[in-house]
Formats: C-alpha cells, structure tokens, sequence
C-alpha cells in the first residue's frame, strides 16, 4: 500500500498518437500532475517533488435521502485518493469522507461548509504534512496534497459553483449558452419548429444563438408557474459556431460583479452577472479552474438523456402534458378568436355604415350638381365616383386572408410527439418476446426489470447497459425511418463517450456522429427533449474526453456506491437521524 500511495511514474512528454486507457494517460493529469501546472500554465515540481509522495485528489459532493419512506436530506462530502490505482481507489474503505451535513433538510448553499474544506486544501497545498518515508528508511517527507477536479450531478456543482441552475437564463456551467423561460400561461401557438424564437446572446458571442420554445408544450397548473427550457443552438454548432465557453478569468470577473451588488445590499442581476450568483470558496485555491476542474459525470447524464427523456417520450408521458397544455392553449386561443371575431364584426359594421353614408352624400352632391346643371343648361362635369365596392370587397378578402395566415398549426408538435409514441401493448410484447430471450451475462440485462414498462426500477447502470447492449434493438422492433436513425446515432454516441479507452479514431467518431445529432436533432427530436442534460452531452463531454480521457475515471459511480455502504448510512437506516 505505501508503494501504491506513490504518484504514477508517468513520462515528461505525451506521445503524438497516445492511446488513453487511464486518467494517468490523460493530457490533464500531465499538465497538472507531472508538469505540475496551475491556472496560469507555469510549470513546477510537484509531480517529482518529495520522492513522488504528493496527493492528488478528487472531490464528490451529493445530496441524498437515506431514507425510503421518510424526507430526510444528508449532503456528503467525500474525496478520491488519484495515487491509487482504479481497483483500489474504488474502494468504499480507501475513499475518506470530508464532511457530512446532516437533516432533516438540505441547506440553501453549502459554501460555508466547504470553506472548512478548502481552508484545509490551501494549508496541506501550502505547507503540506510530514511522514516517515518507509522507501528510503524512514525518512522525513513532506507531503503536499492538490485538489484536481470535482466530481458531482449538475445541481451539486451548480451550487458549489454558486451558479444558477439548469432552469436559469444561463444554466450552464461550461458556456454562456442563453435562452429564455416561459412562464405562466403559454402562448396560443403549439407549433415545433416552426415557432421558434431565435434569441442572439451577449455581444462577446452574437455568433451563438439559442432557441426558445413558445408554444403550449410548457405545462401549466392552475396557477403555478411550472416552466420549461429549451437549449437550441444545433444548426450554429452544425456550421461550426459552438458557444463560446466560460474561463475561470471569466467566472472570477463575474463574481466580482456579483459581490458587488451584494455589498450594496441589492439582490444579484444575474444577467450581468451571466448566472454568477456570487464568489465561489473554488477561487481561493491558487491551482483550480472551475471551469476545466469541474468535470461532467456520464453516470447522470446517460441516465438523464435515456431515463428521463427519450423512454418516457417513447412511452407517451411527455405527450400527455403537452396534451393537457394543448387543450388550455386552445381554450386560451378559442377565447381570444372569439374576442376577434366580434371586434372584426364591429369594424365590419363599421365600416358597412360608413359606406353607406358616404355613398348617400355621394348620390345627393350628384343630385344637385345635376339640378345646378339643369338649371343653367349646362351639363355636370363628370366627376370620378370613390372606391369601387369591388375593391373594398378584395381588401377585405385580403384582410380576412392576412389574420388566417396569422393563425399558426398547434398539431405540430403534438404529431412529432406521437410518431415517438409507442402502444403499452407493443412495449409489454416487446419486452416479453425480445427481451426476455437476450442472451446476455448475469445482470447485464436482468430479467426481473422492464425498461420500458416500470422505468423507476431502472437504475444508473442498468440504462448504461441498455445503451451499450441491447437499447438500439429493442426500440428497432418498433420503430423505423429517421426516428431510428437518429435513436441509432443518440445511443452509438453515448457509447462511444463511456469507452474505456480513447484514441483518435474514437474522438473522429464521436466527433461525426455529434454532426449527425446536429444535423437531426431539431428535425426529429421534439423541442420539450431539448434540455441541459442533451446540452452537456452532445457540447461539452468530447471536450472533457479530450482532457481527461475515458469517463469511467471520473464518474460518480465509486462515489454513490461508497455513501449507501458507509457506517454513517447503516446508522440512518436502523432509524437514528442527525440534526445540526
């Protein structure tokens, strides 16, 4: 174990074609591990310093319910020895936990209680601690130990960030994508693409556009200001306009701007601060980029796109909403032609009384222009009679034409919907006709779950198993054309971005199956699918990829496992809850 404890021998310079089958392999943990790199690029020693003792570590915050039955919130924080090979530093007795911030509620923000954490970060990076080196005797060490990256779902970085959530104007943590939300009462139109707004950004990134959804998809309760975004963008990416990414300079700008309002004691304008809710205990640390250190886990992200949005689209739950919504939206907008019809009637029989009035003053200045001219015997001069009633008759039909173009389709997305829609007879027959007979390993597709008729009892890495194994068969008993395809593309990319190793080839590949996604998503994908999660996937996972190698180095799986399996979580289940 002490020789394990030991950082990578890893060499100073990366090959031109490497293959990357670890994190050590990884051009991020060569530049900030062996060349000992900071975010201002300058070399130092820490990778070779001390007989290779230093300590990288990875950091997981989560919050969870430890409970099944009872609301009760536990926020864990938790860490990764990166010294330790991937079959030890796995392992729930080998991962320290930091901190724990107990119920019965999850607190608004948890900087006051990471600012223990990086306080003890900066003086172990700093000064560092000192062993007795067994290798060479038993000589005095000192050890400095790094904080590389961050590890959590999007919520948990979001609020270690102290960044807005998936929900906000700006919600992501990587770009300044921007879109804006519907709230309230939808407008009358239902239509998909048709209907979309296209918003420019910031004057940094006019360039990049989002893509807002305005029609009646955005389900409404009552009163209640339920709402929904929609992160566009796909056909900019297509032609090679990305968003334009956050920097940690960035951020600490932002920040700045948003102390700022907090000591004058106003609320945070966070479309000048661009999502920025305030300055992150993160920025303290000398070495950490928040941006390029917050690392994306593929744990939640392939459930999120395949759990949350593509089987319960397939299964028609996205379609009822929208239904519901519809059927307000066209009430709404039965409501308001109505309230046309009647003032277009008005105005109709205006505009008949005042013909007719004219007309009258029309045929009595002829009758006495004729009288005027009979009396003097000399004929009337022939005067040029008003608009025809022909002509007033077009202009009408062509007013009447102009409001219906007005009225926009509110079946479109309704109908792209359920072409997605699967019967509940199809999907029972599927999975005991298809699925049952998958001859696959023990658990790979276990047959007491039923992906597409109890998606609850799905868990994270049984949708992994389901997009890498037996996914793109089961919904091609079904389904056919375009829509197939571009499944085939969305599950083949997902795979390709859990690989446990990553060349050039792999990058090539999932670099052209993300121009596929491009190219069809805002053709066959409803625009209510089109949320952060399928965001963070298709724009910025390849980049982490690129930096950090293969997912499974960073994903929140070690973490999860290890907080269900710890002391502290065997005590809540026999019942005994902590409170602050």
């Amino acid at each position: 174990m002490s020789e394990s404890l030991r950082l990578p021998d890893v060499p100073l310079e990366i090959p031109a074609d490497p293959l990357v089958t670890s994190l050590y392999h990884s051009r991020g943990w060569h530049e900030h591990i062996v060349l000992g790199k900071g975010r201002d690029q300058l070399p130092t020693s820490f990778g070779t310093e001390n007989n290779r003792r230093n300590i990288a570590l990875s950091i997981f915050v989560d919050e969870f319910q430890p409970h099944k039955r009872v609301q009760k919130s536990l926020t864990v924080i938790q860490c990764m020895i990166l010294n330790l090979p991937e079959n030890l530093r796995h392992k729930s007795n080998l991962m320290p936990l930091i901190g724990l911030i107990p119920g019965p509620k999850a607190p608004k923000t948890t900087q006051p209680y990471l600012q223990f954490v990086v306080d003890e970060l900066l003086h172990l990076y700093n000064v560092g601690f000192v062993i007795e080196d067994p290798t060479i005797g038993n000589a005095k060490v000192t050890v400095r130990v790094k904080a590389l990256f961050t590890c959590a779902d999007l919520p948990a970085h979001c609020d270690m960030y102290m960044q807005q959530g998936q929900q906000a104007i700006h919600g992501c943590i990587k770009c300044h994508v921007q879109v804006r939300l519907q709230q309230k009462q939808p407008r009358e139109t239902c239509a998909a693409i048709p209907t979309i707004v296209r918003i420019a950004t910031h004057q940094s990134h006019l360039h990049f556009c989002a893509l807002v959804c305005v029609c009646a998809c955005v389900p409404v309760q009552g009163n209640s200001q339920h709402r929904r975004v929609c992160y566009g963008g796909y056909t900019d990416a297509l032609a090679g306009q990305l968003p334009t990414l956050r920097t940690h300079a960035s951020v600490a700008q932002d920040a700045a701007r948003a102390q700022e309002f907090i000591a004058d004691g106003r609320p945070v304008d966070t479309s000048v601060t661009r999502g920025v809710q305030g300055a992150s205990v993160w920025l303290q640390l000398p070495y950490f980029d928040i941006v390029r250190h917050s690392l994306l886990d593929m744990m939640h992200l392939c459930s999120g796109v395949v759990g949350r949005h593509l089987v319960p689209l397939v299964q028609g739950k996205r379609l009822r909403d929208t239904m519901q919504a519809g059927e307000r939206a066209s009430a709404t907008a039965a409501a308001t032609a109505a309230k046309k019809n009647a003032a277009k009637e008005t105005r109709e029989q205006a505009q008949a009384a005042n013909y007719i009035r004219a007309e009258n003053n029309k045929r009595r200045k002829q009758a006495n222009q004729s009288r005027a001219a009979a009396a003097s015997a000399t004929p009337p001069p022939s005067r040029a009679r008003g608009r025809p009633r022909q002509a007033d008759e077009e202009k009408k039909q062509e007013y009447k034409d102009d409001e219906e173009h007005k009225e926009e389709p509110v079946e479109n997305l309704s109908a792209l919907q359920k072409q997605w829609q699967m019967s509940e007879k199809m999907m029972l027959r599927i999975e005991e006709s298809c699925y049952q007979h998958i001859r696959a390993p023990q658990g790979v597709a276990p047959l007491t779950k039923r992906p597409l008729t109890q998606t609850s009892e799905m868990q994270a890495h049984q949708w992994i198993n389901f997009v890498k194994v037996y996914g793109k068969y089961l919904l091609s008993q079904h389904f056919q054309g375009a829509i197939m395809t571009f499944i085939a593309h969305l599950l083949d990319f997902i795979k390709l971005t859990l690989s446990s190793t990553v060349d050039d080839q792999t990058m090539h590949e999932i670099g052209r199956l993300r121009d596929e996604l491009f190219a069809k998503v805002q053709i066959v994908f409803p625009l209510t699918e089109w949320s952060m999660v399928l965001h963070l996937l298709l724009f910025h996972i390849p980049d982490t990829i690129l930096l950090w190698g293969p997912t499974r180095g960073y994903w929140c799986f070690p973490f999860e496992r290890s907080v269900r399996t710890k002391t502290i979580g065997s005590v809540l289940h026999m019942g005994r809850v902590l409170h602050l």
